[in-house]
């Protein structure tokens, strides 16, 4: 109220726009409140199961660790997805836990398993969608695995593994072409993925001889894969 005044002031009534009823007399005082800025940043800091670089040859649990990255407790539409990367399948499922604590992570589990719907090597992605969410870069992780679907394959014929226990080497004899390349993969018990070779287009009497020197002494899985055609079987390492 201490002149000169600017006369530059409006206001609005019933959405009309005016000149400031007193401007001849007051210059209009806009004051402001203010409170501390509470950002939500939540999204999945690891994936427990499957593990990476695992093979998955069957429907199996998905589950992960979901991490508050911001400054307040978050509870709030909190949404959970994962896909396979060359799958367009997305399966989502709500957070409905207790808060999650700042800097704090929490196990969690789908009700959905992972559906094997063919065999490649495929990556997993699991991520957070949440509309209020301020870092969208640290949503996601994913992992690498060997996906074997069982309903698209069928036996491979005259596929011979020896010797068997082995020790240093062991060779794999086709006895029949195969007419495409095939891949040879070896597991541990748990799943973990230790060995892998491509070969050429297989033919009748082919041999293909598989290192071990690089594999401590137990027992493992073994899969060959070419086209639609597969054999697997058991095998063990000695010392």
């Amino acid at each position: 109220r201490t002149p000169p005044f600017s006369r530059r002031s409006y206001e609005t009534f019933q959405n009309i726009w005016s000149t400031y009823r007193d401007y001849q007399n007051a210059d209009f005082f806009i004051g402001a409140d203010y409170v501390t800025a509470q950002p939500e940043d939540v999204g999945v800091s690891s994936i427990v199961t499957p593990a990476n670089n695992s093979t998955v040859t069957n429907n199996g649990p998905v589950s992960c660790y979901i991490k508050n990255f911001g400054n307040s407790p978050d509870n709030f539409y909190i949404q959970v997805n994962f896909k396979l990367a060359n799958n367009a399948n997305i399966v989502s499922q709500m957070y409905a836990g207790s808060p999650i604590q700042p800097g704090d992570s929490v196990l969690f589990n789908f009700t959905t398993p992972l559906v094997v719907p063919y065999s490649a090597t495929d990556i997993l992605y699991v991520w957070t969608s949440k509309t209020s969410d301020v870092d969208n870069s640290n949503d996601t992780s994913s992992v690498t695995l060997v996906l074997v679907g069982m309903e698209e394959t069928s036996l491979l014929q005259g596929l011979t593994v020896y010797p068997n226990p082995a020790k240093d080497r062991l060779i794999f004899a086709f006895a029949s072409g195969t007419g495409e390349p095939a891949e040879i993969i070896i597991t541990d018990v748990s799943g973990r993925f230790v060995h892998a070779q491509k070969t050429a287009v297989l033919q009748a009497g082919d041999k293909i001889e598989v290192d071990l020197s690089g594999i401590s002494a137990g027992a493992y899985f073994y899969s060959v894969q070419t086209g639609n055609k597969r054999g697997n079987g058991k095998i063990t390492r000695l010392n």
